[in-house]
């Protein structure tokens, strides 16, 4: 008995993208269908960019990687992609993949047809990102925890101040500015208002 591999992975959890040494799109299983939200008669025969327009970094992976497979023959991978996929509404949803290149060499050994298995990473990448963001959130509340405890102390200090019996003054910047006068200060002074000054 010879399997039916089209059967095979068609019926396989993963998705997969058959494409021909053009990169047009030859055929797709079910769940490469599902997860590209496309219907295998909307894209066979059409280029794989523009099936699913790409621009910038994330079409100079994709198509590098290609791009090796044809001229090597041999696998390629992309661990982290970004790829948006356009939804029904017009709009892009937000996407990030792991993809394998899997060539299939003709008789006489040259690329015929690139095999693409992807892997939706975008729960992983999201959870990445908010671990980072918990991250700087702890940094920011580590910060904030030192400001309020300076602070503190500050309060603290302008408090002894304020009630030392001698005469206490604190200026500040190149011109000699009052910052701080304790009351024993503004008293030997008649309570002007100094502080500025």
């Amino acid at each position: 008995m010879t399997p039916d591999f089209g059967r095979l992975l068609d019926a396989s959890p993963n998705p997969y993208v058959l494409l021909d040494r053009d990169l047009s799109i030859v055929w797709a299983n079910k769940e490469y269908l599902k997860v590209t939200m496309r219907d295998l008669e909307e894209i066979s025969g059409k280029n794989l960019f523009e099936a699913f327009p790409s621009e910038g970094e994330s079409y100079r992976q994709l198509r590098a990687s290609l791009d090796r497979v044809r001229e090597t023959g041999e696998i390629d991978e992309i661990a982290h992609i970004r790829y948006d996929i356009p939804d029904q509404h017009g709009s892009f949803d937000t996407h990030f993949w792991s993809a394998t290149h899997t060539p299939i060499l003709d008789e006489n050994g040259k690329v015929d047809l690139i095999l693409q298995h992807t892997v939706d990473i975008t729960e992983v990448e999201q959870l990445r990102r908010m671990r980072e963001a918990m991250g700087v959130l702890k940094r920011a509340q580590a910060v904030e925890e030192r400001y309020a405890d300076a602070n503190k102390e500050l309060t603290q200090l302008r408090a002894l101040l304020e009630q030392a019996p001698g005469f206490v003054a604190v200026l500040g910047t190149r011109e000699h500015r009052f910052v701080m006068a304790n009351a024993a200060y503004r008293k030997l002074v008649g309570g002007r208002d100094l502080i500025g000054k």
